[in-house]
């Protein structure tokens, strides 16, 4: 059971939501996971990508920098480790610390959505992993996230923007270009599509870790109203359920199962 950003702090947390009218469904679906009735996860991206404001991903992007590290493992096999600085990044604020540490308590998980030179978060809060199994999920991530972004879904919206603004940084990586934003109307389109690309890799994740439902309430009401596709819109929605037998549920729809 994989929970959105917008739904996994309503069924852990219910009682901050108590005025919500949908209240009673949140707490159905949070006594289930404290019967174990319901396994929850949420993707690394809720951390890693949306546990930066807004209005500062295009300036932490574009102070990111990839140290590499080589290690010697034998005498012909080297091993290189990228890492990723962002010194631009806050520590996460203490409302969104208060969310995830109370998801973790009643034991959510995090979906690994691997991307070369992004961070991880630390800790030991992934689902843990077989050899077989992550290679089995390495395979099932990267084959749902070709098929997306050949959709021009999630981080192409991204690097289109990076591609846009080349000439402002001639010599540096595309990550690195989202950091030359003008103005606040371009700050707030790095941080529409860095949001975009989290929806996008969540969906990856959940495929990837073969879970049953995708909990959300997204329907990217906001990108319809400028006209932008994205992956919760309807048309990818019912895309993601014909050719990858995706399930999405409200957390409501959600509670009806598990009463």
């Amino acid at each position: 059971m994989t929970f959105d950003t917008n739904t996994f702090d309503k069924a852990v947390r219910p009682s901050v939501y108590a005025k919500d009218p949908n209240h009673a469904d949140f707490v159905a679906v949070h006594e289930a996971l404290k019967r174990g009735d319901l396994l929850g996860f949420v993707s690394e991206t809720i951390i890693t990508f949306e546990g930066i404001a807004k209005n500062d991903r295009a300036s932490v992007f574009g102070t990111t920098d990839l140290r590499s590290r080589t290690e010697q493992l034998s005498d012909d096999t080297f091993q290189i480790a990228l890492a990723p600085e962002q010194p631009a990044r806050q520590p996460v604020h203490v409302k969104q610390a208060e969310r995830f540490v109370a998801a973790f308590d009643l034991g959510i998980q995090l979906l690994g959505a691997p991307r070369i030179g992004m961070p991880r978060v630390e800790g030991n809060f992934y689902v843990p992993e077989t050899e077989e199994a992550l290679e089995q999920r390495l395979d099932r991530f990267f084959n749902v996230m070709r098929a997306i972004e050949a959709r021009s879904l999630g981080s192409p919206r991204v690097l289109a923007i990076a591609e846009r603004w080349a000439e402002r940084a001639p010599n540096s990586p595309w990550y690195q270009r989202l950091g030359t934003a003008k103005d606040i109307h371009e700050t707030r389109e790095v941080g529409r599509a860095v949001a975009e690309w989290s929806d996008a890799d969540s969906i990856g994740a959940h495929y990837g870790y073969g879970n049953d439902l995708f909990c959300t309430l997204d329907i990217a009401a906001g990108e319809g109203r400028r006209g932008d596709a994205a992956i919760l819109d309807a048309e990818n929605r019912a895309w993601l359920v014909s050719e990858f037998g995706i399930k999405f549920v409200s957390l409501s729809e959600l509670a009806a199962l598990v009463r």
